[in-house]
């Protein structure tokens, strides 16, 4: 099983049921097997447009909306939505791509410092897929609790 299949496993078993986005490397699998595991992916124009979209299901259902981005600029585009999630405090989940590690700092593309950039939010850089389901599963309970609000990014899978 790849790590794509893994998190549309994980985010089917926690309840989502709709997952907003914008396709593209290095997010197209993920797209794919979310959609495998029968949950509905509603594509986007852009990403601000995705991540207001995933905040206001959040805000509307009480259970975390999920997000879908690509790295570098999908990231940055989404930025709006999670700090609106968490201002009004609606649980919101934000998957972000991400260059490959072994690539960091050589100009991969769409590299950006983006967990930087979201600390404002729940970080969580996966060094592999073996922890991604302890993680998603405790952010999402987490959100399902109320213990938490605001917008979470997972990238590097």
């Amino acid at each position: 099983m790849d790590g794509a299949t893994v998190i549309a496993k994980c985010i089917a078993q926690q309840g989502i049921t709709v997952v907003f986005g914008v396709v593209g490397i290095p997010v197209v699998e993920v797209a794919v097997a979310i959609q495998a595991e029968g949950i509905h992916f509603v594509g986007m124009r852009n990403e601000q447009a995705a991540s207001y979209a995933a905040s206001a299901m959040g805000y509307l259902t009480g259970r975390p909306g999920v997000c879908l981005v690509v790295s570098g600029p999908g990231l940055i585009h989404a930025i709006s939505g999670m700090v609106n999630a968490q201002e009004n405090c609606w649980p919101l989940l934000v998957i972000g791509g991400s260059s490959d590690q072994n690539q960091d700092g050589m100009g991969s593309f769409q590299e950006y410092p983006q967990v930087m950039l979201c600390l404002l939010t729940i970080v969580v850089r996966l060094i592999n897929m073996s922890n991604f389901v302890a993680y998603i599963s405790l952010t999402l309970s987490a959100l399902n609790m109320h213990h938490y609000f605001g917008g979470i990014l997972l990238c590097a899978f």
